[in-house]
């Protein structure tokens, strides 16, 4: 600050730098450095500032004051800026673009300020430097991001700088190599051909592998006329790789050129020959060349054009055992097989290994010719041949002859008896699934049986096959779409005494015998009923109507309520009295007992009762009334109520009772009534009251009195003349309203017997004065004298009786107060 003002006063400069070197090292440098500079004044300070140079400082703000006064003053800056590390390249570099773009390049450089480089050349036109800055950087994306720029004019400069001073300059392959790589990254391939082209082909770089392969591949891109005279100029590139970069960009024959070039002939006639398609120059070529390997290559070309025979001729001269299966199936193709034979015999010589394929291959096509007699004599003496797939393959071609022999030699019945099929000798091929014991082959042998009508032979067939449970339905399928159901039936009859029988044998032939001979159907269910499946044989007996088979079924498996409805629903073909008996009685308490008295009321009434004795203790016989009546008269079953009154249920003695009245049968209504009480006795006694027949008025009577309604009984008594009974409800009912209401009436009807009577049955019931009373009115003195007698004997005594306990009790009260503390003697004569 003190030099700022200083300088401001217009001080003199000696004085200031006497100042400064006074302070010395104490000033600070970027403060004084910035108050001077601010004023245009930067020179006054040199001495000062050199000074502390020379003490070494390092401060930055230091050398760039010292820079800046350089580049003024033109004192050496170039070696200042290359040479000094300690000044900022940003902020000298800045202050020199507008005095020395030289100089501020130089700054820029050094510290490899891209940004600051690429904007300073740019605008000044300096291409030579960005060219030689960009070379030396190396940098991709420094490289991409200069020649993206969209000012074409100045990519123009640029591509010149480098092609024409940088890299012809550069000694550095990595720079080279680089630069390169940038210009094709930028797919400039034009402008780097041009730069390859100078630099390899009349530079200091023209061995180099990496730079000719760059040019050419930047030649296929931008320049296929020139690419041809590269690879025949240029020698030390990658031939095989340049090679696959021209096939990949069509030039075919640039790529032939190299690979003959380069001695690889073989790449050469593939190329001739796949890419180029010549094959009349292949053959030329293989001929100059006479190479087993380009002999193969050849082959391998006509194989595809299917010239067989020439293919062949040029593997013999490769002496090439390798393409066997090429070569058999070209032969294939075209159905030529005589030059094979020749092939394969070079093939077994000249194979090192001895592929067992070519002896397969051999016999394949032995085979195919149909030289069986060579075919058997090969086999004898070959090994290792893959004789099933030789055979599976002239079986696909229907070289039943040649796959005979074949599978006869491996062993193979299964396939064999399959051809011997073919052949149409079915007993022949009967013997070779019996070897095979194969399941598959058993099914086509038997159908090939069929066809020919061979039925034992057929049949030996079929019984393997039906012992397999999977496979009977679909044989059985085929007998019967046949006509042959007869030798199914018996297929399945001796399978069933084989040891391997299962169910479904039994199963199938019962539903044989169901729907072709049902005669037999019924004797096959009870001879096996255990060994077949139960429920299938009832749905197939159930689908053609066998009634009667059906209930045995049901029977055998238990299933007594199916058996009991169907004996019912198809009672025509199925009722059995005795069988149904025994199936209701496996059915506790079904409806189905119940639902059957219908079904016996209406086919078998005769029956009926011998039905219900069967089940009377599994039915409730108040259901059992409600559903006869519903359908007849319930006198039907009159045996069976009688068998089961003893159970005492209302219902049945009421309804035994209605019977008993209808038919006026007194005697039995009157067991009934008196051993079974659980009725409506009211109702049946005032029925009983009204009828004609005196027995049942007297059972009516009979009932009042058992129901205590002795009033009622005693006025029927009255109205039926049955006095004795009258008087004997009288006195059991002990109500003296009824003795005197029934001595009025005997009074009123002037019986004096019966007055008699009741007086001496009733005596207890009948107050003495009420007798005395009504004999005295009546003038029944007589007949109730003995009443009244009885009646005073009576009162004596209880009078007599009275004083004596009277008197007792007398004794009793004078001895306890004679003996005083003794109790009453009344008392101990009542304890004794």
């Amino acid at each position: 600050q003190v030099v700022g003002a200083l300088l401001d006063c217009n001080g003199d400069e000696q004085f200031i730098k006497s100042v400064l070197n006074a302070a010395g090292t104490m000033c600070p440098v970027a403060e004084l450095v910035d108050e001077v500079e601010s004023r245009g004044r930067l020179h006054i300070i040199l001495p000062w500032l050199e000074a502390r140079k020379a003490e070494k400082k390092t401060d930055p703000a230091l050398y760039n004051a010292l820079g800046k006064i350089y580049v003024d003053t033109d004192n050496h800056p170039e070696e200042f800026l290359l040479n000094n590390t300690y000044y900022d390249p940003l902020e000298l570099g800045k202050y020199c673009e507008n005095r020395n773009t030289t100089l501020a390049f130089i700054a820029y450089k050094k510290a490899k300020k891209d940004d600051q480089v690429i904007a300073l050349t740019m605008q000044n036109g300096m291409w030579k430097e960005l060219a030689r800055y960009l070379v030396g950087r190396q940098d991709p994306q420094l490289w991409h991001r200069v020649l993206a720029v969209e000012d074409q004019r100045k990519r123009t400069h640029l591509v010149e700088a480098v092609q024409q001073t940088a890299l012809p300059e550069s000694k550095v392959v990595e720079e080279v190599t680089a630069t390169v790589t940038a210009f094709l990254n930028a797919n400039m391939n034009t402008e780097l051909t041009s730069i390859l082209d100078q630099i390899v082909l009349h530079g200091e770089f023209r061995n180099n592998r990496a730079l000719e392969d760059l040019l050419i591949i930047s030649a296929v891109k931008a320049r296929p006329d020139k690419v041809m005279e590269y690879v025949n100029n240029l020698t030390n590139y990658s031939a095989e790789n340049m090679a696959e970069v021209a096939s990949k960009a069509k030039l075919f024959e640039v790529a032939f050129a190299i690979y003959d070039k380069h001695d690889m002939h073989k790449m050469a006639a593939q190329t001739l020959l796949e890419d180029l398609n010549d094959l009349s120059r292949g053959r030329a070529y293989a001929s100059k060349c006479d190479l087993n390997q380009v002999w193969t290559v050849l082959a391998a070309r006509l194989l595809k054009e299917n010239e067989v025979h020439e293919a062949i001729e040029s593997l013999i001269k490769a002496k090439n055992p390798d393409y066997v299966s090429e070569v058999s199936d070209a032969c294939e193709r075209v159905n030529q097989f005589g030059d094979l034979i020749k092939y394969l015999m070079m093939a077994r010589v000249e194979s090192k290994n001895k592929n067992p394929k070519i002896d397969t291959y051999l016999v394949l096509t032995y085979a195919k010719t149909g030289r069986l007699t060579e075919l058997e004599e090969f086999l004898k003496t070959s090994r290792g041949v893959q004789l099933l797939s030789v055979a599976d393959k002239c079986f696909d071609d229907g070289l039943y002859d040649s796959a005979k022999v074949l599978y006869q030699v491996a062993s193979n019945f299964q396939k064999l008896a399959i051809t011997l099929v073919k052949l149409g000798n079915v007993q022949e091929a009967v013997a070779a699934a019996d070897k095979a014991k194969n399941i598959t082959t058993w099914k086509i042998v038997n159908q090939a049986c069929l066809e020919a009508e061979e039925l034992d032979l057929a049949r030996t067939c079929a019984i393997p096959i039906v012992l397999r449970a999977g496979e009977l339905q679909a044989i059985i399928d085929l007998y019967e779409s046949s006509g042959y159901w007869e030798e199914i039936a018996a297929v399945l009859k001796t399978a069933a005494a084989q040891s391997g029988s299962h169910m479904g044998i039994f199963t199938e032939l019962g539903s044989l015998y169901a729907r072709y001979n049902p005669a037999k159907l019924l004797d096959h269910v009870n001879l096996y009923s255990k060994k077949m499946n139960i429920h299938k044989m009832i749905t197939i007996c159930e689908e053609y109507h066998h009634w009667h088979v059906l209930r045995v079924l049901y029977v055998n498996n238990g299933d007594w309520l199916a058996a009991a409805n169907s004996m019912m629903a198809h009672a025509a073909d199925s009722w059995d009295h005795e069988v149904f008996k025994e199936v209701v009685t496996h059915l506790g308490s079904s409806d189905v007992i119940y639902s059957a008295l219908p079904f016996y009321i209406d086919n078998h009434p005769e029956l009926l009762a011998n039905y219900l004795t069967c089940v009377a203790k599994k039915v409730d016989p108040d259901r059992v009334i409600t559903k006869v009546s519903a359908v007849a008269p319930v006198h039907v079953i009159r045996p069976f109520l009688e068998a089961v009154q003893e159970r005492n249920v209302k219902r049945i003695n009421e309804v035994l009772n209605d019977m008993y009245v209808e038919e006026e049968n007194f005697s039995a209504l009157r067991k009934s009534v008196d051993q079974h009480n659980n009725f409506d006795s009211a109702k049946l006694s005032q029925r009983l009251e009204k009828m004609e027949m005196f027995e049942f008025r007297k059972i009516a009577l009979a009932l009042h009195r058992r129901n205590k309604r002795f009033a009622h009984a005693v006025d029927v008594a009255k109205e039926n003349k049955l006095y004795r009974e009258a008087i004997e409800t009288t006195a059991e009912s002990g109500d003296q309203d009824v003795v005197k209401s029934l001595l009025q009436f005997f009074v009123d009807e002037k019986l004096e017997e019966s007055f008699a009577a009741c007086l001496y049955t009733c005596y207890d019931l009948i107050p003495p004065y009420v007798a005395m009373e009504m004999s005295w009115k009546a003038g029944y003195k007589d007949s109730a004298m003995p009443f009244f007698i009885q009646t005073m004997q009576q009162m004596s005594t209880r009078v007599a009786r009275l004083e004596a306990a009277v008197e007792q009790a007398q004794k009793g009260t004078d001895g306890r107060q004679a003996q005083g503390g003794q109790r009453d003697a009344f008392m101990i004569q009542d304890r004794r």
